[in-house]
């Protein structure tokens, strides 16, 4: 895992502020990936997606729920991870409004996801592995709305696709 964090004055569009999973070609990240997969098993959530970014190409970007700014990066497929599970989740008040607006734009994808689903996480490294670019939310019911009413005020017009436990009032 590297932790990137640029000097904004220097370069305004590096990636800041999240944590970033991505293969920068070398044998040995190449093993260590494959380890972590093997650990981790290739069935769990992060498997898939371990994959992708061993395989394809694919930056696997946590987002931090900090209230801080952040950038993603370019040029290659992302998925961008907004973990929201902790037993302090505050839904998606604890994120960067603007950093969230930027990361919703990029996003070919955007699930909300308050069930336990792991084949989401397959579909995800299958559609980043694709060159599509993947917003993900993992949160509890309790901050289910919160999440789909910010991303359609961040980005309207946009589909989410809302997985969760018990669906109230069909699609969104």
């Amino acid at each position: 895992m590297l932790n990137v964090r640029s000097n904004p004055a220097k370069n305004n569009k590096a990636p800041r502020g999240v944590f970033i999973f991505a293969h920068d070609g070398t044998a040995a990240f190449h093993q260590g990936l494959t380890a972590g997969i093997a650990t981790q098993g290739a069935d769990t959530r992060f498997g898939a997606i371990l994959t992708a970014v061993r395989d394809h190409g694919v930056v696997l970007a946590m987002l931090p729920p900090w209230g801080q700014p952040f950038r993603l990066p370019t040029g290659r497929p992302v998925i961008a991870l907004a973990e929201d599970l902790a037993s302090g989740a505050s839904g998606p008040g604890a994120f960067h409004r603007a950093s969230l607006r930027r990361a919703l734009k990029m996003a070919a994808n955007i699930v909300v996801q308050s069930s336990q689903a792991p084949e989401l996480y397959v579909v995800a490294a299958i559609a980043a592995a694709r060159g599509e670019h993947v917003f993900l939310v993992d949160t509890g019911p309790k901050q289910e709305a919160q999440w789909v009413e910010t991303i359609k005020a961040l980005a309207p017009g946009r589909q989410v696709l809302l997985i969760c436990e018990k669906p109230q009032g069909g699609i969104q």
